[in-house]
């Protein structure tokens, strides 16, 4: 799943994991992507912009709570073109699912 407010960021982002042979559910905010999830699961959740979500009066730590509820177990990560922040893990999470045998060992 990939959480981003901006469609075109959105729309890219889907559209290059997807090349990649991943299944993609987009969403445009957090109550989407809780609704989403309520009918899905998936092995990851994108968020962008986590830096900027506090002044677009957005409650990350409800978003989070709520999908904690939805499916506890799925891993989430929390990501920032701007700073940078979580790119790395959002890199080491695509190796490793492009590379299972790796991700096991």
């Amino acid at each position: 799943m990939v959480v981003e407010d901006d469609e075109a960021t959105r729309e890219f982002l889907a559209d290059n994991l997807r090349a990649d042979s991943y299944s993609v559910v987009p969403a445009a905010n957090g109550h989407q992507a809780l609704s989403l999830l309520e009918m899905r699961t998936c092995d990851l959740v994108l968020v962008n912009k986590i830096d900027l979500l506090p002044h677009l009066d957005y409650d990350l730590d409800t978003f989070l709570y709520h999908l904690d509820h939805v499916h506890p177990r799925v891993q989430r990560l929390l990501v920032s073109a701007r700073t940078g922040e979580g790119i790395d893990a959002w890199r080491e999470w695509l190796v490793a699912a492009a590379r299972p045998e790796r991700a096991l060992a």
